[in-house]
């Protein structure tokens, strides 16, 4: 998505920039070389890469007002090229934000139950472990954290296992 993107942007920078530097160019001064605006300034579009700047500004909807079409012809480019700005960048930005957050949110829906698988490991674990670890009671105070209680403890599922492995005398790899 990003790659056609990028590609749609890069072909409309070319053509409004060539359409640009076509209708506002002026006239080619051999004194001063460089193109002239019917009234004597020069041209702020004096290339084809400069008139690239002006076109990105203007698709952006930046608008810095430095380059400013003064052609009727110019005027008509300039506004297709903010609507063409407006359909290129802006809703597929749109999109892709949406995709984005589906996305992180089916990676948070995974890790949850990630936790609560290792939660459930824990309590079963727990269960068949000798009271005189400590870990039960633990693990009971632990289950209580995720229901609000305040004086309970975040207890971590993977070493409350540790802990009942380690009370058992279970050699741990």
């Amino acid at each position: 998505a990003l790659i056609m993107l990028f590609l749609f942007v890069m072909m409309s920078l070319v053509v409004f920039a060539t359409l640009m530097f076509n209708a506002e160019s002026g006239t080619w001064d051999p004194v001063r070389l460089q193109f002239v605006r019917d009234d004597g300034q020069p041209t702020p579009f004096e290339s084809i890469p400069r008139a690239m700047w002006w076109c990105i500004v203007t698709m952006t909807t930046v608008g810095y007002g430095d380059d400013t079409p003064i052609t009727v012809a110019g005027y008509l480019i300039a506004t297709v090229c903010m609507f063409v700005g407006l359909v290129i960048l802006a809703l597929p930005i749109t999109i892709i934000g949406a995709n984005f957050d589906e996305l992180y949110r089916e990676m948070r829906k995974k890790e949850h139950l990630r936790k609560q698988k290792l939660r459930e490991l824990a309590a079963e674990q727990a269960a068949n472990c000798p009271e005189k670890s400590g870990v039960r009671s633990r693990l009971s105070r632990g289950l209580r954290a995720n229901s609000g209680d305040p004086e309970a403890e975040d207890v971590k599922p993977l070493i409350l296992i540790q802990d009942c492995m380690r009370a058992a005398n279970v050699r741990l790899a």
